[in-house]
């Protein structure tokens, strides 16, 4: 095909969809853009949470340098000290969580191990400055464990983006990679809206996800917190020794859940590797619980940590994965993480100093919850599986029946359209069908055009759905999804915009590639209303 002049003396070249998927794959390839994203992002994020958990759960350090019998504390009062940093930490956790995206938030959990083990080694380097400058080592452990959360608070005000428009590294042809992605998911949005919200409190699968966390997260602030006491009452070791035989726990929970996150995310399974590893951490627990030798124990704590960070981490990427508008998304996460850090309040009082040294009450306490969620997790793998395939064979709500597309679309993962992520066959995927195929259309729009005439250019460009028919005469366009809400007031004078044209199956997709009116069309139909427009296949890239 030819150039074509679009009326503003720019002429535009609408060419063959392998050029054209060959420019996008030099623009701005998905799989670099993501590599990238991770760069520059996730390793600022993970230092902030291995931090900030090294100070949340290096008082578990400190308590073998001296620090109640210093301060006079009784085990209650240390229990009270540990739990009240989760009192002020939950008033600000459904808030803080509203307009954050919960993107591979599980992947943070391996900070949580990491935490662990550079805990360990520096209260072990630290221990030995029991003196320094007249503090005991306790003290030191907060103020060197305590400073790099407060400089990176301030690396991290200017270095982390709120979003794709402020991200400084990313391209103009990345940005716009980023809002196909975003709009490819179904009955995705980024507004947040008090109705998505309200879903999500009234929905029973995120209060049976916040519930399971609760149960999990109780092993997760017990053990990070009290595995220096667990080991600690094993056998006869120095306090510094107690600190190294820490580490190796916590390397292991770090290998397994990267080892199964890398997995999970290769075979789009979620529940599966929830119930396993969750069953591990049950059977280390019930190790500690037998009356079996000290070595045989410090074994059962390496059981708990291998399952430890996949079953805490990997359903804070289920739930959210499995909720496409954005309000229901950011507050069911919200609530999933608050529930969940409840856990930190309760866990501080199951490992009484009383109880040493076989702490029968806080592994028993702890092996239920953990028992009492993985089984949650179980039931939630099973409904998902067989709700896909309910509605797979078109078992729909009669409520649902009389609804048009945009209607289907703002019920999010309640819409009979939309398949849950558990457990994938070839033929599914947690975002739009594998088969699905999209046509993508960049356009920059005029900053002289009157609201009248983008108005009629626009909505002449949405009714191509209907318009566009193969040879039986039926439309073969599914959807064209673009602007503000598929408003063109809401379209930005000098900004690219993406439009999505999806197709219902790569036949029809191939029936387009072969007419050449409506390659004309999408072009022709915007004449005058736009400064650019750039016309791109493009392959939806399998999450």
């Amino acid at each position: 095909m030819g150039e074509k002049d679009l009326g503003n003396g720019q002429p535009e070249t609408v060419r063959s969809v392998a050029d054209d998927v060959n420019d996008l794959a030099l623009a701005a390839d998905e799989k670099k853009l993501v590599r990238k994203l991770d760069l520059y992002i996730i390793p600022l994020i993970m230092a902030l949470y291995l931090f900030s958990f090294l100070d949340r759960v290096n008082i578990g350090n400190a308590r073998l340098y001296g620090l109640e019998e210093d301060l006079n504390l009784s085990s209650q009062q240390f229990q009270i000290s540990v739990s009240i940093l989760f009192v002020t930490y939950l008033l600000f956790e459904v808030p803080s969580n509203l307009h954050e995206l919960a993107l591979r938030v599980g992947y943070l959990f391996v900070s949580a191990a990491l935490a662990g083990a550079v805990g360990g080694l520096l209260a072990y380097g630290i221990g030995h400055m029991e003196g320094v400058q007249g503090m005991r080592g306790w003290r030191w452990v907060f103020i060197i464990e305590g400073l790099p959360s407060v400089v990176l608070a301030v690396v991290t005000f200017f270095a982390l983006p709120n979003d794709a428009q402020t991200a400084y590294f990313l391209t103009k042809e990345e940005r716009a990679l980023m809002e196909v992605r975003r709009g490819r998911e179904y009955g995705s949005t980024e507004q947040f809206n008090t109705k998505d919200m309200n879903r999500a409190f009234l929905d029973w699968k995120v209060w049976a996800f916040s519930i399971a966390q609760f149960g999990v997260d109780t092993m997760l602030y017990g053990f990070s917190t009290f595995l220096p006491t667990i080991i600690n009452s094993l056998g006869k070791w120095t306090a510094a020794e107690v600190q190294l035989l820490t580490i190796p726990c916590y390397f292991v929970g770090a290998a397994v859940y990267m080892v199964a996150a890398f997995l999970s995310d290769r075979t789009q399974q979620r529940g599966l590797f929830c119930v396993i590893f969750g069953a591990v951490s049950v059977i280390g627990y019930g190790v500690l619980l037998a009356d079996v030798p000290s070595g045989v124990h410090y074994f059962g704590c390496f059981l708990v940590a291998a399952g430890l960070y996949v079953v805490v981490g990997l359903p804070l990427a289920w739930l959210p994965t499995n909720s496409p508008r954005y309000g229901k998304r950011t507050t069911a996460t919200g609530l999933q993480l608050t529930l969940g850090n409840c856990a930190g309040i309760m866990s501080a009082f199951i490992y009484p100093i009383a109880d040493k040294p076989r702490y029968i009450r806080g592994h028993g306490v702890t092996l239920g919850m953990v028992g009492f969620g993985t089984v949650i997790y179980a039931f939630m793998w099973w409904w998902y599986r067989r709700e896909n395939s309910r509605r797979d064979a078109g078992i729909v709500k009669e409520k649902y029946r009389n609804l048009d597309e945009e209607e289907m679309k703002e019920l999010g993962d309640d819409s009979p359209h939309y398949r849950f992520t558990s457990y994938l066959s070839s033929g599914e995927c947690n975002r739009r069908d594998v088969d699905a195929i999209t046509h993508v259309v960049l356009v920059q729009v005029k900053p002289d055009i009157s609201a009248v005439e983008r108005r009629s250019a626009f909505e002449e460009f949405y009714a191509l759905k209907n318009k566009c028919l193969n040879a039986e005469g039926k439309p073969y366009i599914k959807s064209i999804i673009g602007g503000k809400d598929n408003s063109p007031e809401g379209l930005q004078d000098g900004i690219t915009h993406v439009f999505i044209v999806e197709f219902e199956k790569s036949a029809d997709r191939d029936y387009y590639v072969k007419d050449d009116a409506a390659h004309k069309a999408f072009v022709e139909t915007l004449k005058g209303a736009v400064v650019k427009v750039q016309v791109v296949d493009f392959t939806p890239y399998r999450l």
